[in-house]
């Protein structure tokens, strides 16, 4: 959404001074698809939606592939974490925020999710 881009761009703004030290307390976080076949079917198009009544839906076969998310920070990192099914709010807080990140955050006082 517009309003987090700004967000996000603003907070790495006020932060464009710090050093190497400082920068060693965040900890980052990615997920990425890993797919066994050479195309997802997946089109991505990033606009403004125009005409909704223009768009219609698709059905495409899953592939074979896994989703995996991973933490880094400087000095700790957290196993990687292979993701079957779909990722909604709930399974990640669960599955995700409770088992690993609060665990990796306790050794890091002080540190930056």
């Amino acid at each position: 959404m517009p309003t987090h881009r700004c967000l996000r761009l603003e907070w790495c703004h006020t932060r464009g001074h710090w050093s190497a030290a400082e920068w060693n307390w965040i900890v980052f976080h990615d997920e990425s698809r890993f797919n066994l076949s050479s195309d997802d079917n997946r089109v991505r198009v990033w606009r403004p939606v125009v005409n909704s009544a223009s768009l219609s839906q698709r059905h495409t076969a899953p592939t074979v592939g896994v989703m995996v998310w991973d933490t880094v920070a400087y000095s700790a990192l957290s196993p990687i974490i292979f993701i079957r099914g779909i990722m909604a709010a709930q399974r990640y807080v669960h599955d995700i925020l409770q088992p690993h990140v609060l665990l990796l955050m306790q050794r890091l006082p002080g540190a930056i999710f």
